[in-house]
């Protein structure tokens, strides 16, 4: 009996210095993922006064302390591109495709590095598979539709400007749908030259497949580019048009911050996963965004009726609660809370 209690008393005593072990391991990872995210908000400061080289420095700084800081690595690529770094920011967006597969953005801003270097071939391909997986992305057909035609595939190029002229409705993007337009009547004329026949510009357009930027439209985080480039763009607006769930009374500010714009293209690609049927993925978008931006309305409506979609109510009603302090005549959100 006594031989019992003492192993007894040993398994005991393992299992509190095992538990001490991990309690300590994961303060141990607090502390650095904390260490890391003051570096990373050093970074976006840095960034804010268009000190781009310390920026950089701050944001290799802060994965070089937590390596799984995945905001990070999206920061660091956007603001090598914004140096005309192209190899390297290429290099970071794959790191975060990797930490965050539904980082689709990723792909997108990995075209655009290589279409800037002239690689357009390898840059259709990321725009492919940006669009494959957000097919209601307007950026990634402007962007296609440029590298095609730089490849001096006319057919392409005309398909995916018309495509997004179809689905731009952003009212900050009007110089863009100007530029695309005047692109297509361009290319309708050359066409009508070589085979005489009137190209309608009504035409269908391609699915998910083709565009490039031209120089003006730029890398963005999950939609978005530094305040300091005047050639990148923001992407993805969360569109009352086409979306099947988002705040109608929500628009898009004047002037946004970096993380502002990044929060809005993460609400893109929740809604889009929802028009998809995949609310797992959309989950993970909506708080993205929210965490991205804490006063993004369409992102807590919508995961707040994803949390309603999937069975956890609570979670629900507090997102909807949030809206109201954010925006207290929001009917929607007033509806569901029953107010």
């Amino acid at each position: 009996m006594a031989i019992k209690q003492a192993r007894l008393m040993v398994w005991v005593l393992a299992v509190a210095a095992a538990i001490g072990i991990g309690d300590r391991a994961l303060a141990q990872d607090a502390a650095k993922r904390a260490e890391a995210k003051a570096h990373k908000a050093r970074g976006d400061a840095f960034v804010a006064k268009g000190q781009n080289a310390d920026a950089i420095a701050a944001y290799r700084q802060a994965l070089a302390t937590d390596a799984d800081l995945f905001e990070a690595y999206e920061d660091l690529g956007i603001t090598l591109v914004d140096e005309k770094k192209y190899d390297e920011a290429i290099v970071e967006f794959k790191k975060a495709i990797e930490k965050r597969p539904t980082y689709h953005r990723g792909h997108y801003n990995i075209a655009y590095a290589l279409r800037k270097q002239g690689k357009h071939k390898d840059a259709v391909e990321s725009y492919r598979k940006f669009l494959a997986a957000v097919p209601k992305d307007p950026d990634g057909y402007y962007g296609l539709a440029e590298s095609l035609k730089a490849m001096n595939d006319s057919r392409g190029a005309l398909e995916n400007y018309r495509k997004y002229v179809e689905i731009e409705n952003r009212a900050e993007e009007k110089k863009w749908v100007d530029k695309a337009k005047a692109e297509i009547a361009r290319l309708e004329a050359d066409e009508k030259k070589t085979t005489g026949a009137a190209v309608g510009v009504g035409a269908a357009a391609v699915g998910a497949g083709a565009a490039v930027t031209t120089g003006a439209k730029a890398a963005t985080g999950a939609a978005a580019t530094t305040a300091s480039t005047a050639s990148a763009t923001s992407a993805g607006t969360a569109s009352t048009a086409t979306a099947p769930i988002v705040s109608p009374a929500a628009t898009t500010p004047a002037a946004e911050t970096r993380e502002q714009k990044m929060s809005r293209g993460m609400t893109q690609e929740g809604l889009t996963h929802i028009k998809n049927k995949n609310s797992e993925l959309a989950l993970f978008s909506f708080r993205d965004a929210i965490r991205l931006d804490d006063t993004n309305v369409d992102a807590h409506y919508n995961l707040g009726l994803v949390y309603a979609l999937i069975g956890a109510p609570a979670k629900a009603m507090a997102h909807f609660r949030r809206v109201l302090e954010l925006q207290p005549t929001h009917a929607e959100a007033r509806a569901k809370l029953g107010k």
